[in-house]
C-alpha cells in the first residue's frame, strides 16, 4: 500500500463496507488531480493504491503471465528488446522463451537476437526471476503446490508462471 495518502482523506476502508465507495471516489479525484496517477481509475492496479514495488510486481506479474501463454501457444516473439522497462523486458522475454522451450523449439534467428540481449542485461535480481519463472511453470505443469520463493519480484514471477503451467496441466488432464 502507497504511504502517500493525505491525512484528510484517511486510510481505506474495507471494501466490502458501504464507506468503500465515497472514500475511493475521495481517493480518485485526489490521485487524479494532485498526483497525476491513471491507475486510481484501475481496478487491476488496486486503484492506484500499490506501493512502487507492488506496481512493479503487478506488471511484471502480468507481463510473465501475457508472455508464456504467448511461447506456449507458439505465437511469434514480438517483444522489443530496447523499449520499456528492463526489467519487464527481460521478464517477458525469459517467460516466452520458457513457454516456447516447453511444447516446440526456439528459433534460431530469435535465439540469436535475445540470448546476446539476456546476457548483457543479466542482474542477480534478473537472473532470480527467470529462475522463478522456470521452476514456477514446472511445477505448475506437474501439478504441484505453489510454494513461493523469497523476494516481491520472483515471488510474482513465480506464481504468474505457476498458474499458467497449472492451467495448462488442467486442461490436459483427461479426467
Amino acid at each position: 500500500m502507497r504511504d502517500d495518502i493525505p491525512k484528510w482523506i484517511g486510510p481505506p476502508p474495507p471494501r466490502t463496507s458501504s464507506a468503500w465507495k465515497s472514500w475511493l471516489k475521495k481517493w480518485q479525484n485526489y490521485a487524479l488531480e494532485h498526483l497525476g496517477d491513471a491507475d486510481a481509475l484501475n481496478p487491476e492496479m488496486e486503484f492506484g493504491l500499490l506501493s512502487p514495488t507492488e506496481r512493479k510486481a503487478r506488471l511484471l506479474a502480468q507481463e510473465v503471465d501475457r508472455q508464456l501463454f504467448a511461447g506456449l501457444s507458439g505465437d511469434e516473439f514480438t517483444l522489443h528488446l530496447d523499449l520499456g522497462d528492463r526489467d519487464l523486458v527481460y521478464a517477458g522475454t525469459q517467460a516466452w522463451l520458457t513457454g516456447k522451450a516447453v511444447f516446440g523449439h526456439i528459433p534460431v534467428q530469435v535465439a540469436q537476437k535475445t540470448d546476446p540481449w539476456l546476457e548483457r542485461h543479466a542482474t542477480p535480481a534478473r537472473i532470480a526471476v527467470a529462475q522463478a519463472i522456470h521452476v514456477g511453470l514446472l511445477v505448475g505443469l506437474r501439478g504441484k503446490p505453489c510454494e513461493e520463493p523469497d523476494g516481491i519480484m520472483a515471488s510474482s514471477a513465480y506464481v504468474a508462471a505457476w498458474i499458467v503451467g497449472n492451467a495448462k496441466a488442467i486442461e490436459a488432464d483427461p479426467r
